[in-house]
């Protein structure tokens, strides 16, 4: 093809929300899934943005089966704080990931390794929805560990500050499996 993209390339978006990174990848002949916990974001990618229903599911990530070595980037952008389970999530990733794939991440972070949000909200990435705020010593711990290597990080600012007037911000991960 005229973008130098392997017809067979597919791409999951955990978290695809209403569809519009798959919808502009679609355009460029990609091969896009995604998944999303909200049925009316899944809805709207459907109806709205016509991606295929076969492709996009209602439903939690860390639930859900897709075939092993299947994808050759998975996005997730802002999800894995949300997720029970942040280990298994990157476990299913792997496993998801066809070799040398790509994973995107993009998370809040916090200072100290695998805290739970701060009900105080004295963390200035607190949310009640936030199940984990993880460290970069913690992804630095666990990408190794599960068989990825750090391809790049990049911090970023956000917005927000909290009561004790720190700036809230994350982190950006490319992750490649082994």
């Amino acid at each position: 093809s005229e973008n130098n993209i392997p017809n067979s390339f597919n791409v999951l978006d955990i978290g695809c929300a209403e569809g519009i990174l798959g919808f502009l990848l679609e355009k460029d002949g990609i091969t896009t899934y995604g998944i999303d916990p909200s049925e009316s974001m899944i809805r709207f990618a459907i109806d709205e943005l016509s991606l295929p229903k076969e492709r996009y599911k209602h439903g939690e990530y860390c639930y859900e089966s897709y075939e092993d070595n299947s994808f050759d980037v998975i996005t997730s952008y802002h999800v894995i704080e949300h997720t029970i389970d942040p280990m298994k999530f990157l476990i299913n990733a792997k496993m998801h990931l066809k070799k040398h794939g790509l994973l995107f991440i993009s998370t809040p972070s916090c200072k100290l390794s695998f805290e739970q949000f701060n009900l105080t909200g004295e963390s200035p990435n607190y949310t009640p929805l936030h199940l984990f705020l993880l460290s970069e010593d913690w992804f630095k711990e666990v990408i190794e560990k599960n068989g990825f290597h750090l391809v790049w990080k990049e911090s970023f600012a956000g917005k927000g500050i909290s009561k004790a007037g720190e700036k809230n911000g994350g982190m950006n991960y490319v992750l490649s499996k082994k």
